[in-house]
């Protein structure tokens, strides 16, 4: 399964980027059909892939029952905008039953192949079918065609050359696959021709 062609549910993006805090944004995935509705004559693009290790059974109760959540080093990033290597990668959550689903906020330390450093906040939800997430939490192994990540992006830069990362409006999709995570980051890019169908 690939990361950057799987479609985002209903997602109200405009008014949790306008509020930039720390509070998770309200996702869902209940409207596949009628994807970005609240974003007509907006498309996609491809920025890059991360790839980083998927966090194991324990790993995962580290992340939704501590207070410091998980420290994950290495990880790499590909594609037509940004390429290099993720530093380091800190990942904090918790569980909400109503969801079911585990809101996560992870902090991404990434370094460009030019030798810029890249801070990306990554405000997502970790969503699932038949029952995934409670099995997570509790500590089960779950496979990992089962659960998935959709959240909101913010890039801090100091670099000029990168300033554009911070003017934007992005998004994310998140896969497991074997032993790793995919995680594909996409560009708003407002006037596209794609319009959601009624």
């Amino acid at each position: 399964m690939k990361p950057d062609g799987i479609q985002f549910g209903r997602l109200p993006l405009a008014r949790s980027l306008e509020t930039r805090n720390t509070s998770f944004p309200p996702l869902g995935i209940r409207d596949p059909l009628q994807a970005w509705r609240h974003l007509p004559f907006s498309t996609l693009e491809l920025m890059s892939v991360t790839v980083v290790p998927k966090p194991t059974a324990g790993k995962w109760l580290q992340i939704v029952e501590s207070e410091e959540g998980i420290w994950v080093p290495g990880g790499t990033f590909s594609g037509p905008l940004l390429n290099g290597a993720v530093v380091h990668t800190t990942v904090k959550g918790s569980y909400d039953p109503s969801g079911p689903c585990i809101d996560i906020l992870a902090k991404v330390k990434m370094r460009t192949d030019d030798g810029v450093i890249v801070q990306k906040t990554n405000r997502g939800r970790w969503l699932g079918t038949n029952n995934a997430v409670e099995r997570i939490v509790r500590g089960a192994e779950v496979a990992a065609s089962e659960y998935y990540l959709i959240g909101i992006l913010e890039y801090s830069v100091s670099a000029p050359s990168y300033a554009w990362l911070e003017q934007g409006q992005y998004l994310t999709r998140g896969v497991a696959e074997g032993d790793l995570l995919h995680v594909a980051d996409f560009r708003v890019v407002p006037g596209g021709l794609n319009q959601p169908a009624d």
